[in-house]
């Protein structure tokens, strides 16, 4: 046995739905459909994540036109005929924007007519109108209600779906590029035509994976120029390998934030290397700020 230091790595982790950040989710193309499509698998495309799994929903969406009748409840007694300023209730997507609307009677039912289209309906939500019996323009003696189809509102884009991880898998890390195959038109099922692209972050948290144990003497120092972005450099002296070029070991760590902390771990690298050569076999291991953790060794 040997001097070596300890480089604890980063093992990935289970996919969690804060990971699935709207921003770093591209591709979709044509987005049709209403209902939910269950337990679609997600595939990956660089890193070691595998057997995630999500349901993809559809958010409300905005609403494109009503049709002027068609609407349940009655005008009562006409009374006015001037459109009356109204506003619709019953949206049922996340953060819902009522719509608002004029209605105007025509002596037999109530013209509805749409003003400002709101925001998150759903198909199948029901739009109420609460009756109105005291404005001085038209009046109304029910609440006029309207259930919402597919054709009354905007098309979906790919901002409207939501995706939720229902099984996490295993081996995921931030940076991972994930992708969703194309999902075929079924029935009122969400479906897409493009396939959808997925950046892992946000994940928090890691599992410990094995050491890389660094092997700790001739080495001539490290870091040799400021530690820049997430690599530290290790710096062999050209004993180690017999050449005229030293041999290096480009560490990579994930979590980095700060350049506090990528001078921390300049100094616990240098403390490392101290306490590896102080006695026989010793193998201590590197100390890394809080969040932070290797992800790559790379001799070269």
């Amino acid at each position: 046995m040997s001097n070596y230091i300890k480089i604890p790595m980063e093992d990935g982790t289970t996919l969690t739905t804060s990971a699935l950040a709207l921003s770093t989710i591209t591709g979709g193309g044509t987005i049709t459909g209403y209902t939910a499509r269950i337990g679609m698998n997600v595939y990956t495309s660089t890193g070691e994540g595998a057997g995630a799994t999500v349901n993809v929903t559809m958010d409300g969406r905005a609403l494109s036109s009503v049709p002027l009748t068609g609407w349940g409840g009655s005008v009562g007694t006409a009374s006015g005929t001037n459109p009356t300023a109204a506003t619709g209730t019953g949206g049922s997507g996340s953060g819902a924007t009522d719509p608002t609307f004029t209605v105007e009677n025509n002596a037999t039912d109530a013209e509805v007519t749409l003003v400002t289209p709101g925001d998150n309906l759903k198909v199948g939500d029901t739009i109420t109108i609460p009756a109105d019996i005291v404005s001085g323009d038209s009046q109304w003696s029910s609440p006029l209600t309207y259930v919402v189809t597919s054709s009354d509102l905007v098309a979906a884009v790919l901002a409207d779906l939501i995706f939720t991880v229902v099984n996490g898998g295993t081996g995921y890390a931030n940076g991972d590029l994930l992708f969703m195959d194309i999902a075929d038109p079924s029935g009122t099922e969400v479906s897409w035509d493009t396939m959808i692209s997925i950046t892992v972050s946000n994940l928090s948290g890691y599992l410990d994976g094995p050491y890389v144990l660094l092997p700790a003497s001739d080495i001539l120092c490290t870091n040799p120029n400021p530690m820049l972005l997430d690599d530290a450099v290790v710096l062999y002296a050209d004993a180690q390998v017999g050449g005229a070029a030293p041999k290096t070991a480009t560490i990579t760590f994930n979590g980095i934030t700060t350049a506090e902390e990528r001078l921390e771990i300049t100094q616990s690298l240098n403390v490392a290397v101290l306490q590896a050569n102080q006695a026989e076999n010793s193998q201590p291991t590197l100390e890394l700020p809080i969040g932070v953790r290797a992800v790559n060794v790379i001799f070269s």
